[in-house]
């Protein structure tokens, strides 16, 4: 049975929120769904302006504004329109890319490979930095909402036989990615 997003590719479809063209009964692995997951992913994401209703921190400016300690607070207007403007131009290098799956025999150049490792690559880089910055945003928000004197942990001991603390965060903790050493 032939790839459906090779098909898709072919016929110049183009993924979006509301299409769900899978590819579940390609066999092999193919660059034609390598691709497809690839723009559904950056042409169906969600800006963080989108998820968060989010009122922009006020700045803090000294009298002494030119010196370095005493510069504006974090602009997440500013880095948020930065990381939108990199995805922007993640769209178009995959519209390029997406146009060479419209001739037939693309598969064999591995110049589309290529493309797509190096779209991939920076794709990663992006939702990183996003993922970073919507961190600091989260923690902003919480921070902002927190009563004065009320800490963001709370801590309860577990007894005089044992020296483990434990700790009930906020949000959800992601876990760690690097494996410790037993």
């Amino acid at each position: 049975m032939p790839c459906r997003s090779k098909q898709a590719l072919l016929q110049g479809i183009r993924p979006n929120a509301n299409q769900r063209v899978v590819c579940g009964v390609c066999t092999r692995h193919c660059i034609f769904c390598d691709i497809w997951k690839l723009a559904t992913l950056v042409y169906t994401r969600i800006p963080l302006s989108s998820k968060y209703d989010t009122v922009q921190p006020k700045r803090q400016q000294s009298s002494r504004a030119s010196s370095p300690t005493h510069r504006e607070t974090y602009d997440w207007e500013c880095s948020e329109r930065m990381i939108e403007a990199q995805f922007q131009t993640q769209r178009v290098r995959l519209a390029s890319i997406m146009s060479i799956c419209t001739v037939e025999g693309a598969e064999e150049s591995e110049g589309l490979r290529v493309a797509h490792d190096r779209c991939l690559g920076s794709v990663e880089q992006l939702l990183h930095q996003e993922r970073v910055l919507e961190d600091t945003l989260v923690r902003s928000i919480q921070s902002s909402q927190r009563r004065p004197g009320e800490s963001q942990y709370t801590g309860q001991y577990c007894g005089p036989a044992s020296t483990d603390y434990y700790y009930h965060y906020p949000t959800e903790r992601r876990s760690s990615r690097v494996g410790l050493a037993a």
